[in-house]
């Protein structure tokens, strides 16, 4: 064996090797196999996951579609896109389909990150935030939180020129704050065009009817913005994998 192929290959960009794996909760099998337990008896938590299921009419329509199985899906959801838009009177070129409301993170920060840019979010947020900015290569602005959430005068303030992107989540996970939709309304308003804003809603339904705000309003009116949201939580589909984007045309296509 030569001295070259005796040492090992290191493969992939450091910024890639840098990648912490994402650790999931455990299924609820493996815990019970390792503590010996009775499945049924153990409650997880780790994982948000909706533990009433899914709406029966989402299973019946599983199982319907399941008849054509055989074939490839139409790989632009033309049908979710449209009951997307008609539910949320948007356009449906504002829409971008993904696996879960997380594979819209990544898209938007391999769509609008370099190397030689910086993404920004909380330090109390959502692990898929660090792991998307690494996975490019760009600049961590972890900005300090206020009380466990964000701080959005701080995260202004930490703009600068290398700035392209920004993770808000609204309401916080993993901690659970959330931000009034002026103090977010305001946000938003300040934030210089050239860069692009990630509005996380994984958790919207949750939000108490009498704080709730018209986010797509705020797509139609910054063009920098992008909503994301997932069927996982409140829906029960977390298995699916089933998320979208909405954002106006000129961030949609690039996503």
């Amino acid at each position: 064996m030569s001295e070259q192929h005796a040492t090992q290959a290191r493969w992939g960009a450091d910024y890639v090797q840098a990648i912490s794996p994402y650790v999931g909760g455990k299924p609820i099998a493996e815990v019970a196999r390792q503590f010996g337990l009775q499945p049924e008896r153990i409650v997880k938590l780790a994982s948000n996951e909706n533990p009433l299921g899914m709406s029966p009419k989402a299973r019946e329509a599983i199982v319907a579609a399941m008849a054509d199985s055989t074939r490839y899906p139409d790989n632009d959801g033309y049908a979710l896109k449209q009951a997307l838009a008609n539910k949320l009177s948007v356009p449906t070129e504002w829409i971008t389909l993904g696996h879960g409301s997380s594979d819209l993170l990544e898209m938007a920060a391999r769509a609008l990150l370099t190397d030689a840019d910086a993404g920004m979010y909380s330090r109390y947020s959502f692990i898929v935030y660090t792991q998307a900015v690494q996975g490019v290569g760009a600049t961590h602005q972890v900005v300090p939180d206020r009380d466990l959430g964000h701080d959005l005068p701080a995260m202004l303030a930490a703009i600068t020129p290398q700035t392209k992107l920004i993770f808000v989540a609204n309401p916080n996970n993993p901690t659970g704050t959330f931000l009034p939709a002026d103090d977010l309304h305001d946000f938003l308003r300040k934030v210089p065009p050239h860069v692009a804003v990630v509005l996380d809603e994984a958790y919207v339904e949750y939000i108490e009817p009498a704080l709730r705000y018209d986010s797509m309003a705020w797509v139609r009116e910054f063009p920098n913005l992008i909503v994301s949201r997932t069927f996982s939580k409140a829906y029960g589909l977390a298995g699916l994998r089933m998320g979208y984007g909405v954002s106006q045309p000129a961030l949609t296509d690039v996503l």
